[in-house]
């Protein structure tokens, strides 16, 4: 079971590279960086909240912040 959950996460690293290389071209680099930046501190922010509330409320954030792109 681990060694596919490392390996579907492999997939999506690689997947999330090839699309901040694109939206890099898209839209620029200044951009692109200050998005997925603002994405990487609502996600630790959403997972320090989460830590703090408990009963089981981390999966449930953890399944819609992994639908986001």
């Amino acid at each position: 079971m681990a060694l596919t959950s490392f390996g579907t996460v492999i997939h999506k690293a690689a997947a999330i590279f090839e699309m901040v290389i694109e939206s890099g071209k898209l839209v620029g680099s200044l951009l692109t960086i200050d998005t997925y930046t603002s994405g990487a501190i609502l996600f630790a922010f959403v997972d320090w909240l989460s830590e703090k509330k408990g009963g089981g409320v981390e999966i449930l954030i953890g399944m819609s912040m992994n639908s986001i792109p």
